[in-house]
């Protein structure tokens, strides 16, 4: 057979000179590394995102900040890819140099321009191909593979779409003018070793049928099916005019629901060889089994070249090509396989990451709003009583209207007080509320309890807890501003006596759940940070100042102030009456 010279190799657009094509390839890869870097930013982005937003809004490790990383690694890496197939676009190979570096006869490879677009895409795979670290990165597009599967028996070549600016990866175009392509196609096709068509529907791709039939030998005929039953059906009928046999049925494998799937065949579904006598063979290629040493192999590699090949075992022997099975390497297998786990568990990590992130940002948004019409509703609780606003006027002075400002600043003033004026349910109420915000807060934010729940700092807090929970803490917290400026309930103070006794049963109760030492480092750690006086004597009555080896017994996390008087808290609230009313008011004493 001799080998066709008709048509322009290249684009008729850009010059065919050495200059040109010195330009073409020094483009092709500053686009190729200019994609490559694009991907490795996307990665190191995932990380580096929310780092850089840690930093720039002050935040501790938000995991909202995870979704901008996920989304940053999603954009990068998906215009990486388009730059990285751009580049290799510009590397193609004409056909004048594909040829002239393989001498054997071209397999000549005819479609509907309309194809090209979706054989231009990157097939995806089952589960089995994206547990593969090396197809993971393999960035090749359908027609490439199914180039790649034919050019066992020659390079492969094909009629290029006119006006294109660029060739598609996959076969080496020749260009020609409109009046000369079916010339060109009839002369290739005399001086092919194999001509594979991708079954369409135009008036070109008949025509091209109908020369098929006439002028070559039936064992060198190749249709590649790229849709399902339906459209099969139909193909079948139109081209049923050509052939003496008609085509066979369509075969394809569905699942368990009575649904195609196609296992990573991107558009393929099966190919149709014929026999001496134009008998059509059918080959379902999502049906194709290897044997059992194989399958890590497979795992490992593109699954459409591999399929192809396996199904083109007998076009092989009819073209006189010899078939020779892809080698076992289950060690590669292997590895493939758990480096593609690693990085599926990797990516599934990121993805957790985002989708928590996303949910903890909406949860934290919905309990600082929860938190504002908490607070709003308190300020205007204050502000609207009378006698809050002349215990805060008598205080300080006449200092004119009572604004939003001034009540919260009421408020602050008269809770301590206040709080020693409710009962033991509401008091009750406000330690469970308080063990609910420290439980929820990070060791950072709880620490910074220093000065006694009254600190405005201590309401960044509050932010962590449920919107009902909220509004619950600034109720209590409003019943004892009013109880104070009022003067009434009685206010329950506690003697001498009755701090001892109710510290000694708060300091049993600890003990019997937490032991000795750990009451010591508790102790220890309030006594040390807390800045109120008072809090520090209080507390002090439940135990003397330990010595400075309560502190190896205390974790890191422990060590924080608002955690000791958390367990303290329940402590409190383990106490069994009589002395449970006590030990809460001893609590509010402290924290103050």
């Amino acid at each position: 057979m001799s080998t066709p010279s008709i048509g322009d190799p290249r684009p008729p657009t850009p010059s065919n000179s050495s200059t040109a094509r010195k330009r073409s390839r020094a483009a092709g890869w500053i686009w190729l590394l200019f994609g490559i870097g694009l991907m490795a930013l996307g990665i190191l982005g995932s990380f580096a995102v929310p780092a850089a937003l840690d930093v720039a809004l002050h935040a501790q490790d938000s995991p909202v900040f995870g979704v901008f990383g996920y989304i940053a690694m999603v954009v990068l890496f998906s215009i990486g890819i388009k730059c990285y197939l751009l580049g290799r676009r510009y590397l193609a190979l004409s056909t004048q140099e594909l040829l002239a570096n393989d001498p054997r006869p071209p397999v000549l490879y005819l479609r509907s321009f309309g194809a090209d677009k979706k054989a231009a895409k990157i097939p995806t795979g089952g589960i089995l191909r994206y547990l593969s670290y090396y197809t993971m990165f393999s960035f090749k597009t359908e027609e490439e593979l199914i180039a790649q599967a034919f050019s066992e028996i020659g390079p492969v070549v094909c009629i290029g779409k006119p006006g294109e600016k660029l060739p598609e990866l996959g076969a080496a175009r020749v260009y020609v003018g409109h009046d000369q392509w079916q010339q060109t196609v009839h002369d290739y096709m005399a001086g092919s070793s194999l001509v594979v068509l991708r079954a369409g529907d135009t008036p070109g791709f008949w025509w091209e049928v109908e020369r098929a039939v006439k002028f070559i030998d039936p064992a060198r005929l190749v249709f590649l099916i790229p849709f399902g039953r339906r459209k099969y059906r139909e193909f079948a009928q139109k081209a049923a005019q050509f052939f003496p046999h008609p085509l066979p049925e369509y075969r394809g494998r569905r699942n368990f629901l009575g649904i195609r799937y196609t296992r990573g065949l991107g558009t393929l579904r099966g190919l149709i060889y014929f026999q001496p006598d134009w008998t059509p063979q059918y080959v379902d290629l999502v049906s194709i089994h290897w044997p059992w040493k194989m399958t890590l192999r497979f795992i490992s590699r593109r699954r459409i070249l591999q399929k192809l090949k396996w199904g083109l075992q007998p076009v092989f022997a009819q073209v006189g090509v010899p078939w020779i099975p892809p080698k076992a390497r289950p060690v590669r297998g292997t590895f493939a396989l758990l480096g593609g786990a690693a990085l599926v568990f990797t990516l599934a990590v990121l993805a957790y990451i985002a989708v928590a992130g996303t949910i903890i940002g909406i949860r934290s948004a919905m309990y600082e709003a929860g938190y504002k019409r908490a607070l709003a509703s308190y300020i205007q609780r204050v502000q609207s009583s009378p006698q809050v606003q002349v215990a805060y006027q008598e205080a300080h002075g006449s200092i004119g209207p009572f604004d939003d400002t001034q009540a919260e600043l009421a408020g602050e003033e008269l809770a301590g007080r206040g709080l020693l004026r409710l009962d033991s349910d509401e008091l009750a109420e406000r330690a469970n509320l308080y063990i609910a915000a420290a439980s929820e807060a990070a060791p950072n934010q709880c620490g910074i309890i220093t000065g006694g729940v009254q600190q405005p700092s201590f309401q960044e807090i509050l932010k962590l807890l449920t919107p009902d929970q909220t509004q619950a803490w600034f109720r209590i917290q409003g019943d004892a501003v009013i109880a104070q400026a009022q003067n009434d309930p009685p206010l329950m103070t506690l003697t001498a006596d009755q701090m001892q006794a109710a510290a000694a049963a708060i300091r049993d109760q600890f003990v019997a759940e937490h032991g000795e030492n750990y009451l010591s480092s508790t102790l220890n750690v309030i006594s040390s940070q807390s800045s109120n006086s008072d809090a520090v004597h209080l507390l002090n009555i439940i135990s003397p100042p330990p010595d400075t080896d309560g502190w190896s017994y205390l974790s890191y996390e422990r060590s924080d102030l608002c955690l000791a008087m958390k367990e303290l808290q329940k402590a409190a609230l383990d106490v069994p009456p009589p002395q449970r009313d006590n030990a809460l008011r001893l609590m509010v004493l402290a924290e103050q």
